[in-house]
């Protein structure tokens, strides 16, 4: 269904498509292809016992990533470091011995660890109050409390950086056109941002999120994502889109009730995507990509 008595945030466009999901409704644009969404007040199923269809009591937007700290993510951070180094560094020929390295939203820090062994000079930045307790009682680098929609990047870090990492990380902010604009000012002349896994809006991803009580606040297309960029003094050096190879649109598959609830609004989609091939937004997969900017002079 066309949507057109609200405006799309990133290209002002009115040609939406309303997309029902169980906690939230998204609206996807027609012409640029971002999906936004907008959480529900009321959720349809809460009467069900499966404490997946209710709204989570003592969990915020920082707690849900208290998970960070157990060993089994400790231990992915670290074999994704390990990943990140084969995919990115190494290909492109970044050096990072002597560099000033800044990872936003970076986590426990055990995967900025590994960088930091191949020389460079790191900090991080996170939301999560107890991943930024572990990093700073166990790494012995500088860690600042960071959220995208509530402060300024530059105002929180005040330092130059060679490269910034955003790791999985630009959809949690809803204004990219800022962020970019506040980039500049901590990224050196000549520096890097390396963007990875921006995802991008598909029936398969909004069906994945659609029982968790936080989530992405914005999925962009890659080319709406160059252009902030490019607007905020980058240019784009690299980039790569790739479909996950992971089952993870499948994750709640394996319980009865969630699996009933993608089923019943996988359905209701379908036949709203029946005149409307936008995009990538009827895939049942995760797509996304791989960018790196570096700051013109």
């Amino acid at each position: 269904m066309v949507d057109e008595t609200v405006k799309c945030t990133e290209c002002g466009g009115t040609n939406l498509r309303t997309v029902p999901t169980y906690k939230r409704i998204w609206r996807l644009c027609a012409d640029c292809g971002t999906g936004v969404p907008t959480q529900r007040q009321r959720y349809p199923f809460a009467f069900l016992p499966h404490p997946k269809f209710k709204m989570p009591a003592g969990q915020d937007q920082q707690s849900i990533y208290d998970y960070f700290v157990d060993p089994f993510h400790i231990q992915y951070s670290i074999d994704t470091a390990h990943e990140f180094l084969a995919k990115h560094i190494k290909p492109n020929q970044i050096e990072l011995r002597g560099k000033r390295v800044l990872d936003v939203s970076g986590g426990n820090g055990h995967f900025l660890k590994e960088i930091e062994k191949q020389g460079a000079v790191v900090a991080l930045t996170e939301i999560n109050r107890r991943s930024i307790e572990h990093a700073k009682q166990l790494h012995g680098f500088d860690v600042y409390e960071f959220d995208f929609n509530s402060r300024r990047i530059h105002e929180v870090v005040q330092s130059a950086f060679d490269i910034v990492m955003l790791r999985a990380a630009i959809m949690f902010c809803r204004d990219l056109g800022r962020l970019t604009e506040d980039l500049v000012k901590i990224v050196k002349p000549g520096g890097l941002v390396i963007v990875d896994h921006s995802v991008m809006p598909t029936l398969g991803v909004l069906l994945r999120v659609q029982l968790d009580e936080f989530s992405y606040a914005s999925l962009r297309q890659p080319e709406t994502v160059i252009k902030h960029f490019t607007a905020g003094g980058f240019q784009l050096t690299s980039r790569k889109d790739e479909t996950d190879p992971s089952l993870y649109v499948y994750d709640h598959d394996v319980d009865r009730w969630p699996f009933l609830a993608h089923l019943f609004y996988e359905a209701k989609a379908i036949r709203g995507f029946k005149n409307a091939r936008e995009f990538s937004f009827p895939a049942r997969d995760r797509r996304r990509s791989a960018m790196i900017f570096q700051r013109l002079a």
